[in-house]
């Protein structure tokens, strides 16, 4: 009966008979021991036999669908009616839904009533997991600090892993220093994922300026801690917390676990808390880093030097990073070019001149480059040595010549043909006809 209701689609504007399905989907939820058996039909042979919670499963996902269509055809004024009539229902589905609606919401930036709000948080102890779970997400989504202590609860209480987990990732949100203890003691846990939620909720307090100086410098030593233990994830995470405490006493570290023979991820992690100190302090370990066999690497230390690289040796560096012999990725090629002009444009034309004269004729892109170079010298101000102007631009003009000789030519005009009497009624435009009909050909 359900299912038909389900198919219908003409309930869509009946609430009772949307009514009808829930009580349908109770009816099926009633234990099997307490219905009268019934000797279902032999399915086909090629058919697999539909299991019962198979089939309660594909109902509810299709009161899930029913229901959010319904929320969807409702009317702006009405929606928040119907979210509170979704939390406030018997069933987990429509709650889930309910919730996941108001999450929707304040992504949007919507106003949720507070009598919405507080059905939401009222659902933190429903006897369903998931429903817990959810009104978890959908209240970090409020970010309302005063939530921080019910967040809090949910961790000290021996919660699904679940709930604890989503209760974690709201703290990084909404929680302040008075959440630090507890999110301390959850990096302990035997499960590297809560573990890891846990280090990026650290890394979040840190970043909102949510922590205590005292507390600052307890975590600077529980990070550094971790970088000793077995799972390379954790003291990847580890070292990406590190780098949000922007502490130049920890460059050295961070420099030497990017230049070791650990992990990609690791390294990279690494480098990239050093980049967060500043140019000043990368651009040395980038240098070395180019040299290193991760494309992701080499591409970070790449972006460093397209910045803040300088001086004819970087110059030469970036130039030879910009060739397929010396670096493979395309990515990585891209921006070392785009470092190798902006250094040559502050060097001043020598500089373009060597770099243009260094380009091998032969790749494909040399005409881009040199005439870009050329582009560059035209702009600089003041002007420049004469003479190497000169031969900068005698290479581009070969390179226009090249990308001349390679433009196919523009299209002719259509020779004129004789106008029909049609064409001259309509002043004289020949109307062009590529093909003919038979019966439009002359007879002979």
């Amino acid at each position: 009966m359900c299912a038909r209701f389900a198919e219908n689609r003409s309930h869509r504007s009946h609430p009772t008979r949307l009514v009808t399905i829930l009580i349908a989907l109770v009816a099926i939820a009633v234990p099997a021991s307490a219905q009268t058996p019934i000797t279902p039909a032999a399915p086909p042979a090629s058919s697999p036999i539909p299991t019962r919670d198979d089939e309660l499963r594909q109902l509810r996902a299709r009161l899930h669908t029913e229901l959010r269509n319904g929320y969807l055809r409702a009317a702006e004024h009405q929606r928040s009616e119907l979210i509170a009539t979704f939390l406030a229902d018997p069933l987990p589905v429509a709650r889930r839904l309910g919730l996941e609606l108001v999450q929707a919401r304040l992504t949007e930036g919507a106003v949720v009533p507070p009598a919405v709000a507080s059905a939401a948080r009222n659902l933190i102890t429903d006897g369903d997991e998931s429903v817990r779970t959810a009104a978890v997400i959908a209240i970090t989504a409020l970010r309302d600090p005063a939530d921080e202590p019910l967040l809090i609860s949910l961790i000290h209480d021996q919660a699904p892993l679940a709930t604890r987990s989503a209760a974690v990732n709201g703290l990084g949100y909404i929680g302040s220093d008075a959440a630090f203890a507890v999110l301390l003691a959850v990096t302990s846990s035997s499960d590297i994922g809560l573990r890891g939620e846990a280090l990026n909720a650290l890394s979040r307090l840190v970043e909102r300026g949510a922590l205590r100086a005292e507390s600052l410098i307890t975590l600077k030593h529980r990070l550094v801690a971790f970088l000793q233990i077995s799972d390379p994830n954790t003291r990847e995470r580890a070292l990406f917390s590190l780098g949000r405490l922007n502490d130049p006493t920890l460059a050295p570290l961070f420099e030497r676990v990017a230049e070791s023979p650990r992990g990609g991820g690791e390294r990279l992690a690494a480098f990239r808390s050093l980049t967060q100190l500043g140019d000043e302090w990368s651009v040395d370990c980038a240098r070395r880093l180019t040299l290193a066999l991760e494309p992701p690497l080499r591409r970070a230390a790449v972006e460093v030097l397209k910045r803040a690289a300088h001086g004819e040796s970087d110059l030469m560096l970036l130039q030879r990073l910009s060739t397929c012999d010396a670096e493979p990725d395309d990515a990585t090629r891209a921006a070392a070019w785009s470092g190798a002009l902006r250094l040559a444009g502050e060097l001043g034309i020598g500089s373009l001149l060597s770099l243009a004269e260094s380009l091998d004729e032969q790749d494909a892109d040399w005409t881009a480059r040199v005439l870009e170079l050329a582009a560059i010298a035209a702009a600089l101000d003041p002007p420049q040595d004469t003479e190497m102007l000169a031969r900068l631009q005698e290479l581009a003009a070969r390179a226009q010549a090249m990308v001349d000789s390679l433009t196919p030519p523009a299209p002719q005009p259509p020779t004129d043909r004789p106008t029909s009497r049609a064409a001259t009624q309509l002043g004289g435009r020949a109307v062009p006809r590529p093909f003919a009909p038979r019966w439009w050909l002359p007879q002979r």
